[in-house]
C-alpha cells in the first residue's frame, strides 16, 4: 500500500526526533544514510540545510524543469 506524502521537505531535526520516538534506531545518521542509498530519501547532508527530501520524484522535477527549453523565451 503506497502512503500519499504530504510534505515534500522534512528537517534533520525533526527525523531524529521521529527516530528517538520510534525508540528501535541508535544511529540516525547511519539509518538516514541507509535511507538515502537505498532511494527512499535524498539526503545530501552538505546541501539545502541538512533537510531530508521526502519525495524523490518532486526535487527531480523542480531539476529537469530548469533544462525545460519548451517554454524558453527568445
Amino acid at each position: 500500500m503506497e502512503i500519499e506524502r504530504q510534505y515534500q521537505l522534512l528537517s534533520f531535526d525533526a527525523f531524529e526526533h521521529l527516530c528517538k520516538e520510534a525508540d528501535h534506531i541508535s544511529n540516525t545518521r547511519l539509518f538516514l544514510d541507509f535511507l538515502h542509498h537505498s532511494g527512499e530519501v535524498v539526503w545530501p547532508p552538505d546541501y539545502f540545510d541538512k533537510q531530508v527530501i521526502l519525495d524523490q520524484a518532486w526535487v527531480l522535477d523542480t531539476i529537469y524543469t530548469i533544462f525545460n527549453r519548451d517554454g524558453r523565451y527568445d
